[in-house]
C-alpha cells in the first residue's frame, strides 16, 4: 500500500556495518551507534545536525537509554554510561572478557543487562555498579537480552537456538522456562535477529522463527499462541511493537519493512527499505525509526497511514493470545440492550410549562390539513373538538403485560468479592492481597488456576486444572478458598485447600443446597464465611464443619472476616427512584455469638459505590469507595458507638496536585498504618497482567484545603500550611490511638502492647507540643489556644507539661508559662478509662477453676495534684465501702440459664494465679525476712536488691539469688544493729498493693518485670528489752578487749554505736550508722517488691520510711488482703470516687476456707 507520508531520506550516521539505535523514554532524542567510534544524538523534530560524541570506542554492538543517560556496549567488552546533555563519558559499568552483543535497560531505568559471548549474562545496577546479578544457565554465548515491561522477567536468546526465561522477583534470578527451538540458531555476527520482543502488556512476546514467520508466545503457558506468517521472503532482521501493542513492525533481508495488525495478524502496509537491521517506534508519536547496515538512519514520520491511524490512537491493546474479537474483551464496549416491553422503559419527565402557553392558541388552524384525497391522515374529531381514541388498543387489551411491567425491578448494589477483577480476555484475578494472588485462565473446556505468593520462602506457588470453573477465591497465610456457581443447575461448591497439613487428607469440598448461589465468601484464621442469594450467612470451620447458619436482614452484597469477627454488608431499603438508598453492615463475633454492630449504615456519599471492604492488619473494618476515599470503622466493638472515619482521600494527594497525572488506585489492604494499593493509569478500572507492583501511601486525613498563593496571602498561606500539617497529624494520631486502645480493651494487653500504647500517647503529646510552639511564635493573641493545647496533652509523667513551660519561656509568653505550670497532672495510663481484663481463679467444690472479667473504673479526677516530681501531699479518692468486701456474693440465677456458663469465655490468667501464691507465701515470712532466706520458688533467678536508693544512690545493686540472700543479712548495719548476734525480727505494720506507672511509682518498669503491681510493706524493728543496754555494753567491752564474742540473751538485738562491724559499715557508706535510730531505738522502713511474668519477686527495694520518695505519703492504698480477695471476686457496687481500685461486673462466692487461706 502507498503511504500518504513523504518517504524519508537516509541520514548518514556511521560507517557501513552493525548499527544500533534507541529512543529515550520521553521520546525527545534518538541515540545511534555503529562500527566506528562516533555516537550520534538526534533531537526529535529537528532537522539540524546531531550532537556527536567522539569519546566512544570502536564497534558499538548494544545500546540502552534512559531520560538522563544512555549506555553503550562495545566490541572490546566494555560497557560505558554517557550523559545525554553533555555527551560526557561518566562511568564504566562493567567489563566483559569477550565482545558485548546486546544491552537492555529495565523500564524503571535502574538495571542494565549485558549480553556477550561469555556464558554469563550480567545485570548491573546503573546507580551502583557494585550490585551485579548473574544469569548462569546458558550453554552458549548470548546474542540478545530483553526485559519484560514490568521488570518481572528477562529473556536471554542464545546462539544455539535456546531461549532462557528468568524471573527477577527474588533476590537472585531464577530460571523459570527453557524453550528449545523457539528461535533459530545464529552466529553472533549474523544480521538476522533472534531477539525476544515483549508485548507492551507483558502477557506475550514475539520472536522470529527459522521459517521467517513471527511467533507469539504467552507468558502464562510459555507456548506458541499465534503466528504472523507470509510476510517476508528473507530472514527477519528486526521486530518492534507499537507503543499500544496494536501494530507490529518487522524488517527483513528481502528489503521489506512491514506493518502488521496485531488483532488479525495481517499485513497492513509494506515499505521498501533495504538492509534494515534495527527498528524502534517513537514512544508516543506516529513515527518509526530504523537503521541499516549501510550506516544510515531513517526517521519515518507518519509511517501509519490515515486509514489505519486509529489503531495507533487506541489505548493499550491486549496481546493476540485471547480468543474472540477485541470488542469482546474491551471494558469500554457498549453492551447490547436486552429485549423488554416498551412500556417498561423509563420515559422522560415532562416540562413544567404547558405546551399551549409556549405555542399560543391554535384557533383558526382547524383547516390546516384537508383530507382532500380521503387518505385518512386528517383524523376526525368528536363533538368536543377532540380526537377520538379509535387508534388506541382495547381498554382491556394486553392487561397481563401492563400488570407485569408496571413496576420495575429495584436497582441494588451488585455483589462484591474484595480483591477480584472481572474477565478481561480469557483471564482474571480471583483474589489479590498482601499474601499473594489467585488468577485463572479460561481454556474454553476448563480453567487453569495459579496461586502465587509474595513470600516464596514460606509457601510455594502452585498451579492446577480447574474443571469446576471457580469464580471466587480468598487467600491467606493458612489456606486458599474457592467457590463456583454452576450455570447448568448443579449445586454451588466450596473448596478449601490449606497450605500446610500434618494429615494425609488436607483439602475438603462441600456443596450448597440446589438453587442457592454464592454472592461472596471470606476466609479468616478461624472460620470460612459465605453469603448466598437466599441471604443466608453460612459459617464453617477451617475443617469444613458447619458452625452457624442464619438469614441476613438485608440482601447480601459482600462479607469479610478477621479471626472470630465477621462483617456482612447488604442492600438497604429501596428509595422512591427504585435504587437502593444505602448499604447496611453488621459485625459479629461468631465464636462468642455477640453482635457488635447490627444493620448500621455504610457511610457512602450520594452516587458513590462501594469498591472494596476488608479488615486491617489490626482487625479494624475498612471500606474504599468509588470517590477514592478510604475509611475505617472506629469504636466498632461497642454497640451503637461505631462511626466511619476517613483516613485518606486519594484525590487530594500531593502527587495529583499538579494535575499532570491521571491515575486511580485499586485498593488492596490497610497494614502497618499504610494504604496498600495498585496504581491504575490510562483510564483502567482494574489491574491486569502481568501482576503490577503494589504501592503504599501514608494516611492523610482531609482537614483543610492547601493554602492559596494569591497576592498578599503567601506568608499567611505558608503559616497555615505548617499549622495544618500538625493538625492533620494530631487528628490522625488520635484516631490511631483510639483504635489501639479499643484493641487493648478487648484483649489481654501484653507488656509490649502497653509500651506501644505509651509510645503512641507520647507521640501525640509531641505533636501538641509542636502545635504549641507554632501558637507561641504567632503572638500573645494565640495564648488561649496555646493553653488549650497544653490541657489536651496526655502527659503520663509530667515531662510534657515541663516542656510546654520551657516552650512558653523561650518565646517569652509569661502568662502561658505560669498557667501551664499550675495545671494538674493528667490521669496516668494505669487509670485510663479503657477496659482491661483480669483473670483470676479459685478452687471450689470439685476443683473447678472459674474466671471473671473485671473492668477498671473510669476516673473523673487525677490521682494526685502536683507541679513537679513526686507529690508531697497527693490526694486519692475514697474507696467504695463495699469494694473488695469480704461478705458473701451470690451470683445471679440467670447467669446459668439456657445452658450458658457464668464463666467468662477467656481462660484464667496464669500469672495472676502465680502472683497470688507468691503473695500468700511471702506474707507470713516478712517478720523474719532478714534472718531466714526466702524460698527459691518465689524468687526470680535474676532478682535484684536496691538498698536505700533515695538517699544513698551510690550503693551497688545486688543481682542473683545468692547475693540477694547475703545482702539481706547485712541490711541491719544501716541502723547500727548486728545480725551476727541474735535475731533481727520485724513488726509488719501494713501490706499494700499499688500500681506501677502512677504518681507513686513514676519510674519505668525494668526489663525483667512483667506486671505493674507493687507490694509495699511498712515495718519496724521489734522493741528492745530492759537488759539490752547492759548486754550491748558487755558485748562492746569484750570486743574492745579483743575477747571472744559471746551471745547475750535470746532473740535480742545487738547495738553498735561506734561502728563495731566496720567492714560492713564501710561497705554501706562509712563508719557511722547510715540512719540514726528513733527515741525508742527502733528503725522504720519499707519493703517494695515487684514481680516478673511468673509471679516471682523480680526486684526488692528497701527504703527508710522517712525518705521513701512518696511511697508513704498517700492517704489510701489497697491492702494485700483486699487485693487478693478482689482478684478472686469483685463487687457489684460501682466505685464512688477515683482510686486504685477495680470495679467488677460479676463475681463469685468465696468459701470460708478459701477466704481464711487468703488472709493467712
Amino acid at each position: 500500500m502507498a503511504s500518504e507520508a513523504i518517504r524519508p531520506r537516509g541520514r548518514p550516521a556511521h560507517t557501513p556495518g552493525t548499527t544500533v539505535l534507541a529512543y529515550t523514554p520521553n521520546g525527545r532524542r534518538i541515540i545511534t551507534g555503529g562500527s566506528n567510534s562516533a555516537i550520534r544524538i538526534y533531537t526529535v523534530g529537528q532537522d539540524g545536525e546531531p550532537k556527536t560524541v567522539d569519546e566512544g570506542v570502536d564497534g558499538h554492538m548494544g545500546i540502552g537509554a534512559t531520560n538522563e543517560s544512555f549506555i553503550m556496549g562495545a566490541e572490546d567488552g566494555t560497557v560505558w554510561q554517557y550523559e545525554i546533555e553533555s555527551g560526557r563519558m561518566e562511568n564504566l559499568l562493567v567489563r566483559c572478557a569477550l565482545p558485548v552483543r546486546d544491552i537492555a535497560v529495565s523500564n524503571d531505568g535502574e538495571w542494565a543487562a549485558v549480553a556477550s559471548d561469555e556464558l554469563t549474562v550480567k545485570i548491573v545496577k546503573i546507580e551502583d555498579m557494585t550490585k551485579v546479578k548473574y544469569l548462569r544457565d546458558q550453554a552458549k554465548g548470548t546474542k540478545h537480552v530483553t526485559f519484560d515491561p514490568s521488570g518481572r522477567y528477562i529473556a536471554v536468546s542464545c546462539t544455539d537456538g535456546i531461549l532462557y526465561i528468568y524471573s527477577l522477583l527474588a533476590e537472585e534470578p531464577e530460571l523459570v522456562q527453557k524453550l528449545d527451538a523457539a528461535i533459530r540458531r545464529l552466529e553472533p555476527e549474523d544480521e538476522a535477529t533472534s531477539r525476544v520482543v515483549w508485548h507492551p502488556d507483558g502477557t506475550a512476546f514475539a520472536a522470529a522463527e527459522a521459517t521467517r514467520d513471527i511467533a507469539i508466545f504467552s507468558t502464562s503457558e510459555w507456548k506458541k499462541e499465534k503466528v504472523f506468517s507470509g510476510g517476508h521472503n528473507g530472514d527477519v532482521t528486526a521486530i518492534s511493537w507499537s507503543p499500544n501493542g496494536a501494530l507490529l513492525a518487522t524488517a527483513g533481508a528481502d528489503g521489506q519493512v512491514l506493518l502488521w495488525e496485531t488483532k488479525t495478524q495481517k499485513v497492513l502496509q509494506r515499505y521498501d527499505f533495504p538492509n534494515v537491521i534495527n527498528l524502534a517506534w517513537h514512544p508516543s508519536n506516529n513515527s518509526l525509526s530504523f537503521t541499516t547496515s549501510d550506516g544510515e538512519l531513517f526517521i519515518y514520520e507518519g509511517v501509519v497511514s490515515s486509514e489505519h491511524q486509529p489503531l495507533l490512537q487506541k489505548p493499550l491493546q491486549p496481546a493476540p493470545i485471547f480468543p474472540g474479537s477485541l470488542a469482546e474483551i474491551s471494558d469500554n464496549v457498549r453492551r447490547p440492550l436486552t429485549n423488554r416491553p416498551k412500556e417498561s422503559i423509563e420515559r422522560r419527565v415532562g416540562t413544567p410549562d404547558s405546551l399551549d402557553d409556549i405555542l399560543g392558541s391554535d384557533q383558526g388552524m382547524e383547516d390546516f390539513v384537508d383530507d382532500d384525497d380521503g387518505a385518512g391522515y386528517a383524523e376526525g374529531v368528536n363533538a368536543f373538538g377532540k380526537r377520538t381514541n379509535q387508534h388506541l388498543d382495547e381498554i382491556n387489551g394486553h392487561a397481563e403485560k401492563r400488570l407485569l411491567t408496571s413496576y420495575s425491578k429495584p436497582r441494588t448494589h451488585p455483589s462484591l468479592q474484595p480483591g477480584s477483577t472481572p474477565w478481561r480476555g480469557n483471564r482474571r484475578y480471583l483474589c489479590l492481597n498482601l499474601t499473594g494472588c489467585v488468577w485463572t485462565v479460561d481454556q474454553e473446556t476448563h480453567n487453569t488456576v495459579t496461586v502465587e505468593f509474595y513470600d516464596r520462602e514460606l509457601h510455594r506457588d502452585f498451579h492446577f486444572t480447574d474443571p469446576y470453573l471457580y469464580d471466587r477465591a480468598c487467600l491467606n497465610e493458612h489456606g486458599t478458598l474457592f467457590s463456583n456457581n454452576p450455570t447448568d443447575g448443579k449445586p454451588a461448591t466450596i473448596f478449601y485447600r490449606p497450605h500446610e497439613t500434618w494429615t494425609t487428607r488436607a483439602d475438603w469440598r462441600t456443596q450448597l443446597p440446589r438453587g442457592e448461589l454464592i454472592r461472596a465468601l471470606a476466609l479468616s484464621d478461624s472460620y470460612i464465611v459465605v453469603v448466598t442469594t437466599k441471604d443466608y450467612v453460612r459459617v464453617y470451620t477451617l475443617f469444613g464443619t458447619p458452625f452457624k447458619v442464619y438469614r441476613q436482614k438485608s440482601p447480601a452484597v459482600a462479607c469479610v472476616a478477621w479471626r472470630d469477627y465477621v462483617m456482612t454488608i447488604g442492600n438497604g431499603p429501596v428509595a422512591s427512584d427504585g435504587r437502593t438508598a444505602t448499604l447496611r453492615y453488621s459485625v459479629e463475633n461468631v465464636k462468642r455469638d455477640e453482635i457488635c454492630q447490627n444493620e448500621d449504615v455504610v457511610a457512602l456519599p450520594e452516587g458513590a459505590e462501594l469498591q472494596s471492604v476488608f479488615f486491617s492488619d489490626t482487625g479494624d473494618p475498612c471500606i474504599y469507595d468509588s470517590e477514592g476515599v478510604l475509611l475505617i470503622l472506629q469504636h466498632w466493638r461497642n454497640p451503637g458507638q461505631a462511626r466511619w472515619v476517613p483516613l485518606l482521600d486519594t484525590t487530594q494527594m500531593e502527587r495529583l496536585a499538579s494535575g499532570r497525572k491521571e491515575e486511580t488506585y485499586w485498593p488492596v489492604a490497610v497494614a502497618q498504618d499504610k494504604f496498600h494499593c495498585i496504581i491504575l493509569k490510562g483510564g483502567d478500572k482494574y489491574p491486569y497482567f502481568p501482576r503490577p507492583l503494589l504501592s503504599e501511601f501514608d494516611f492523610r486525613i482531609p482537614i483543610s484545603e492547601t493554602a492559596g498563593k494569591g497576592v498578599g496571602e503567601q506568608d499567611e498561606g505558608l503559616a497555615q500550611s505548617g499549622d495544618g500539617k500538625f493538625e492533620e497529624a494530631f487528628i490522625r494520631g488520635s484516631v490511631m490511638l483510639s483504635l489501639f486502645q479499643d484493641l487493648l480493651g478487648s484483649t489481654n494487653a501484653t507488656s509490649t502492647q502497653r509500651a506501644e500504647l505509651a509510645r503512641k500517647e507520647l507521640e501525640l503529646d509531641k505533636i501538641l507540643l509542636q502545635m504549641l510552639a507554632v501558637e507561641c511564635r504567632e503572638g500573645e493573641e494565640r495564648g488561649m489556644k496555646a493553653l488549650e493545647l497544653v490541657q489536651m496533652m496526655k502527659d503520663r509523667n509530667g515531662k510534657m507539661t515541663e516542656a510546654a513551660v520551657k516552650v512558653a519561656e523561650r518565646y517569652g509568653r509569661g502568662v502561658l508559662e505560669d498557667r501551664s505550670g499550675m495545671m494538674p497532672k493528667p490521669v496516668p495510663m494505669s487509670a485510663a478509662p479503657y477496659i482491661t481484663t483480669v483473670r483470676n481463679a479459685w478452687k471450689g467444690p470439685g476443683s473447678l477453676a472459674k474466671s471473671r472479667q473485671h473492668f477498671v473504673s473510669p476516673l473523673t479526677h487525677p490521682l494526685a495534684s502536683s507541679r513537679h516530681g513526686i507529690p508531697n501531699e497527693p490526694w486519692l479518692g475514697p474507696l467504695s465501702p463495699t469494694l473488695f468486701s469480704q461478705t458473701r456474693f451470690r451470683p445471679s440465677v440467670s447467669d446459668g440459664l439456657n445452658g450458658n456458663s457464668i464463666n467468662d469465655h477467656k481462660p484464667p490468667d496464669e500469672r495472676i494465679l502465680k502472683l497470688g501464691r507468691t503473695l500468700r507465701t511471702l506474707s507470713p515470712l516478712l517478720p523474719t525476712l532478714l534472718i531466714n532466706p526466702l524460698p527459691p520458688k518465689i524468687l526470680s533467678p535474676s532478682v535484684t536488691l536496691h538498698l536505700f536508693p533515695s538517699t544513698h544512690p551510690h550503693l551497688p545493686t545486688v543481682k542473683g539469688r545468692t547475693l540477694y540472700r547475703a545482702a539481706l543479712w547485712t541490711v541491719p548495719v544501716a541502723w547500727s544493729s548486728l545480725p551476727l548476734v541474735g535475731n533481727v525480727r520485724l513488726q509488719v505494720l501494713s501490706e499494700r498493693i499499688v500500681r506501677a506507672g502512677t504518681v507513686l511509682d513514676p519510674e519505668q518498669v525494668s526489663d525483667n518485670e512483667c506486671g505493674d503491681e507493687r507490694l509495699v510493706v511498712r515495718w519496724k524493728t521489734e522493741p528492745r528489752g530492759e537488759d539490752h543496754h547492759s548486754e550491748a555494753s558487755a558485748a562492746t567491752r569484750s570486743m574492745n578487749d579483743k575477747d571472744r564474742l559471746e551471745s547475750q540473751g535470746n532473740g535480742r538485738l545487738s547495738s553498735s554505736k561506734d561502728g563495731i562491724n566496720k567492714g560492713l559499715s564501710v561497705l554501706l557508706g562509712g563508719d557511722a550508722p547510715i540512719f540514726p535510730l528513733s527515741k525508742e531505738e527502733q528503725f522504720t522502713g519499707l519493703f517494695i517488691f515487684s514481680f516478673d511474668e511468673e509471679g516471682r519477686i523480680s526486684s526488692h527495694t528497701i527504703e527508710h520510711a522517712d525518705d521513701a520518695a512518696g511511697w508513704e505519703r498517700t492517704a489510701k492504698f489497697v491492702s494485700l488482703t483486699d487485693w487478693l480477695i478482689g482478684k478472686a471476686r469483685g463487687s457489684l457496687e460501682p466505685v464512688t470516687g477515683p482510686g486504685l481500685a477495680m470495679q467488677s461486673c460479676q463475681g463469685y462466692q468465696l468459701c470460708d476456707g478459701a477466704s481464711n487461706m487468703i488472709q493467712g
